[in-house]
């Protein structure tokens, strides 16, 4: 588990360098062409791989770690993981692991959703 400055490190990083889309599965992507070093502590910190320049995690772990970031981005990027999050709820998630049950994922989702929704 991601510590909080850990957390805020990928948040800012991810805010800058990356995206969260749903695309049959949920999917967070940051894209590095200088250095793969933050890439890596991506792979580290949260899993997911790195494919030539990007770094991208899919499935419930990606709805896991939006979750985690979601108070830590800008209202846009907020706005894109609640989009993932709406998606998730009307088509579920690919990829479930035990660690991330999709039960627990979507009353997080319920929750985090209703809350934009009165606000």
């Amino acid at each position: 588990m991601a510590t909080e400055t850990e957390l805020a490190w990928a948040a800012g990083f991810i805010e800058g360098e990356g995206s969260f889309g749903y695309q049959a599965t949920s999917i967070i992507r940051a894209k590095q062409v200088s250095t793969h070093e933050p890439l890596e502590k991506l792979v580290r910190l949260f899993g997911g791989g790195i494919s030539v320049d990007s770094w991208q995690l899919c499935g419930g772990a990606a709805v896991f770690v939006m979750f985690q970031l979601y108070p830590l981005m800008s209202k846009r990027r907020q706005e894109q993981i609640a989009r993932v999050f709406e998606e998730v709820l009307n088509h579920g998630i690919r990829n479930r692991t035990e660690k991330h049950p999709y039960n627990v994922l979507t009353s997080l989702i319920s929750s985090t959703t209703s809350k934009e929704k009165a606000g």
